[in-house]
């Protein structure tokens, strides 16, 4: 009997095991299979990366290509100017000299600046001293005469007459006006031992004749607007003074005689005319009178025998 209830025992303990053994069995399948599962997603994850990556590399070796393409297009443009350039026989020092030339000329012409002028035709001559081309010789022969011919032109210091010009302005603010009090015309004047010895009505009779006569204002026709001009409008006449030197300093840098001449001899007129007889006025009327002798006028202001050898070179490259 006890036997059999140990094989029993047995029995129930083995199935026990098994049922164990096949549930362990089931979870550890179950875990292979959601390996699998996740394996197999993240191979799909993989593959679409890879497709992705694929068509980016697809795309960039396409763009790759089209930028080549471009590039070697423009590459060839570059090469088929260069070869023209050297088929033409093209000399970059020309450029530079055309360009030298042009801001020379246009410095003389236009602004009057010889100095400008020079600096530039030496720069110009100095770009062609390192250049034994046969075709240069004319150009640096007309250079060299109008360097010579410029170098020996005589013209007014402009630094210098700017400043005189800058002293007038100064000086004229310092003069004091004329005094325009209306001019009393009086006659007769009695001595102080004599006037109480006059008779009452001798004395009336000159009072009135006098107040009469003060009411005469006396005033030079011939002089430039002298009539109506009173110690009231003094701002009037120092800004006219200060617009005339303006302008003198305009004509300096353009060099124009005439404008020149014109208002030195309108801002000498005005001193004599609205400002008190100084030791300062006569100074300052000398002054203008040594500006007036200077001639600033450029005479034969040109550089032709370099733009005609520039022309010539010009015609040689085409």
């Amino acid at each position: 009997m006890a036997d059999t209830k140990n094989i029993a025992k047995d029995k129930k303990t083995d199935w026990f095991f098994q049922l164990l053994v096949f549930i362990l069995s089931l979870a550890a399948l179950g875990g292979v299979a959601y390996i699998y599962y996740q394996g197999n997603l993240m191979l799909g994850e993989v593959k679409r990366s890879v497709a992705y990556l694929q068509t980016r590399v697809n795309s960039n070796e396409e763009l790759v290509s089209r930028l080549s393409g471009q590039l070697q297009v423009r590459l060839d443009a570059v090469e088929s100017k260069l070869n023209a350039i050297n088929n033409r026989n093209y000399d970059f020092t020309l450029l530079h000299l055309n360009e030298l030339i042009s801001m020379a000329n246009q410095l003389l012409v236009v602004y009057s600046d010889v100095r400008g002028a020079l600096r530039l035709l030496n720069y110009a001559n100095d770009l062609l001293k390192s250049n034994s081309s046969s075709q240069y010789v004319e150009i640096k022969n007309a250079i060299n005469n109008d360097l010579n011919k410029l170098g020996q032109l005589q013209y007014a210091d402009t630094v210098f007459l700017a400043s005189k010009l800058n002293s007038l302005s100064e000086q004229v603010g310092m003069l004091s006006l004329v005094d325009e009090k209306k001019l009393k015309v009086e006659e007769g004047h009695l001595g102080e031992s004599g006037a109480d010895n006059k008779l009452l009505w001798v004395r009336i009779w000159n009072n009135i004749k006098n107040d009469f006569k003060s009411l005469v204002v006396v005033t030079k026709m011939d002089q430039n607007n002298a009539i109506g001009l009173l110690p009231e409008k003094e701002v009037i006449i120092r800004q006219n003074a200060k617009l005339y030197l303006l302008n003198a300093r305009i004509a300096l840098l353009q060099h124009d005689e005439e404008l020149w001449r014109m208002n030195l001899i309108s801002l000498r007129d005005d001193i004599n005319n609205y400002f008190a007889k100084t030791t300062l006025s006569e100074l300052l009327v000398d002054n203008i009178k040594n500006l007036l002798s200077i001639d600033i006028m450029i005479r034969d202001l040109n550089m032709n025998d370099t733009l005609k050898a520039m022309i010539n070179l010009n015609k040689l490259q085409k």
